[in-house]
């Protein structure tokens, strides 16, 4: 699987960042992922890993927008940047998914079986959506 990183997430790699779906970059056919170091957006991928995830949600800000308000970044994976989870993802790394209006209280959840995704080993964020190994 080629990685699509944009040659400014290099200098990333193995630093703690977060990541977050860009719903306007999605609409305008550009790359959804963005890579969140120190509060500045350092890139936007096809293709993103990260090992040591971990998930946020911001309540306040699901419950607006369950409500019918603006849409904000509110929801992210924290974690280290890194290529082997793109390079090792397969079809046994489970889709994960989010949407504020699908719970009483948003979270991430594993889309076979609904439990609450809290943290996990790796993530990888694809065109395809979010996977995650345990």
């Amino acid at each position: 699987m080629a990685t699509h990183y944009t040659d400014n997430v290099a200098p990333f790699i193995g630093k703690k960042v977060r990541v977050h779906y860009n719903l306007n970059a999605v609409r305008s056919g550009t790359a959804p992922w963005c890579v969140v170091h120190k509060g500045r957006v350092v890139a936007r991928c096809w293709h993103v890993g990260l090992v040591n995830a971990v998930a946020h949600v911001g309540q306040n800000a699901a419950r607006k927008i369950a409500e019918g308000g603006n849409r904000s970044v509110h929801a992210w994976i924290t974690g280290v940047l890194s290529l082997s989870p793109v390079l090792d993802c397969d079809s046994a790394w489970q889709l994960v998914g989010y949407n504020p209006r699908d719970r009483k209280e948003a979270a991430f959840t594993y889309r076979a079986t609904g439990v609450v995704f809290m943290r996990c080993d790796a993530v990888v964020f694809t065109d395809e959506g979010m996977r995650a190994r345990s």
